[in-house]
């Protein structure tokens, strides 16, 4: 039997491996000192997953909202063109100033070049505020980490602080600059630049439009100026909107997938031979930590070699226990599913109506051919029924085998626990004999 048909009952057994790794984030800086440095860094790989497998966690779950709220391309097309137009009106007639000397062609070209110079505003001013969001973005989450991890600091400061929590955000924080880093490069804002330079010439085109307008004269000047503006106005909050509308989704969407590697699921099937023996591995390493600053209350275990193998006993004895339970629960629903399938095909054969196609029968002879054909059903179900139980009794059987493999392979895991155990109490007898002798 593979590992992976054990794995829907396997997460029965193994709890929450990351109980250690939070664990170990709660020891003072005294109990960290006395552990050795081959113990500490195993603890340090355990907190940095730890730190990368949270992390990834939360900001998936921060961003995925955004990143299902994505819109179909015509919408976003049709959003553009709406914005184009808007702007190519007032570019336009702007450009009918340089063009009105071509003739025929002097609408056309206005028009043409209206809405280039509003595409080309568009798009500059829609990547420069996606800039600014995704930085925004990334420099929002890099504050939370940092604020998390100075109020995680003792009050004397990171030298007193337990290590691991210092590494545990370090981590985080090292890990998003990793992914995210892009985003807080320091560059020159060229697309905010052109975009700005657009923008003065259309509020320069739409001041001169709204001082020919005789509707407008006598206004003050600051009426005059926001009449202006509105036209810039309108091209910012449109591109403002498909920057956070359109391009930040498409954005999160692609951002989940550098994030997923690093989040370690615990309860996905395809994770849990990986989770059980990490499991196994922390649990023996909290075993030694626990005694070296514990000790043994019950003093049955003398040094961390009998604590390690102590732990190992125990989780061998669980896990024979839990294969034990399986085996006569899938053995129990694989014979309940038979005799469900016997007493329905029992029934079917017996309540079912004979048809007979013969034809003028007297009532007896009738009754007659209907009991013949009902005693024949029944007999082809008996027969139904046989084969059924035949392989029902093969798939036990295989159940039995499979199982009684793996139990009899973690017992000799156990064994060999029990063995070191025994040896681990040797060396501390003869230890303490030739230290009194």
């Amino acid at each position: 039997m593979s590992d992976n048909q054990f794995d829907n009952e396997r997460n029965f057994y193994v709890n929450d491996p990351w109980q250690y790794a939070a664990k170990w984030m709660m020891l003072t800086l005294t109990a960290l000192l006395q552990l050795s440095d081959n113990t500490l860094s195993k603890m340090s790989q355990a907190i940095q997953d730890y730190a990368e497998s949270e992390l990834a966690r939360t900001r998936i779950h921060e961003i995925m909202p955004v990143a299902n709220r994505r819109h179909t391309r015509s919408t976003r097309v049709a959003t553009k063109i709406g914005v184009v137009i808007v702007g190519a009106v007032t570019f336009s007639s702007g450009m009918r100033i340089f063009t009105a000397s071509w003739g025929r062609l002097s609408l056309p070209a206005a028009l043409l070049g209206g809405f280039a110079a509003s595409l080309c505003v568009d798009f500059l001013a829609t990547h420069a505020l996606f800039s600014l969001i995704r930085r925004l973005s990334t420099e929002k989450l890099l504050k939370n980490l940092d604020s998390q991890k100075q109020v995680a600091v003792a009050p004397e400061g990171q030298d007193k602080t337990n290590k691991l929590v210092i590494l545990f955000y370090d981590r985080q924080i090292a890990l998003v600059k990793q992914i995210e880093g892009s985003n807080l490069m320091r560059q020159i804002p060229v697309n905010a630049i052109f975009a700005c330079i657009f923008s003065f010439l259309e509020f320069r085109i739409a001041s001169w439009i709204v001082n020919q307008i005789e509707i407008f004269e006598g206004f003050p000047v600051f009426l005059v100026w926001i009449a202006s503006l509105l036209p810039v106005i309108v091209t910012w909050a449109a591109s403002a909107f498909q920057a956070a509308v359109f391009d930040l989704p498409e954005y999160y969407g692609d951002l989940i997938p550098q994030y997923e590697p690093f989040l370690m699921e615990i309860n996905s099937p395809q994770m849990a031979d990986f989770w059980e023996k990490k499991s196994f591995g922390w649990g023996c390493l909290d075993a030694e930590i626990q005694f070296i600053l514990d000790g043994d209350p019950s003093g049955e275990l003398k040094n961390v070699a009998m604590a390690r193998a102590k732990y190992k006993i125990e989780y061998f004895q669980k896990k024979i226990e839990r294969l034990e339970r399986e085996r006569a629960k899938k053995i129990s629903q694989r014979w309940e599913a038979f005799k469900d399938e016997r007493d329905g095909l029992r029934q079917e054969a017996a309540t079912a109506i004979p048809s007979v196609k013969k034809k003028n029968l007297s009532p007896q002879q009738l009754r007659q051919e209907q009991e013949r054909i009902k005693k024949q059903r029944q007999a082809k179900a008996e027969e139904e029924i046989l084969k059924r139980e035949r392989r029902s009794q093969e798939d036990i059987a295989a159940i039995d085998v499979d199982y009684q493999d793996e139990i009899q392979r973690q017992q000799r895991n156990l064994d060999r626990a029990e063995a070191d155990y025994q040896a681990a109490r040797e060396n501390w007898k003869r230890e303490d004999f030739e230290k009194w002798a």
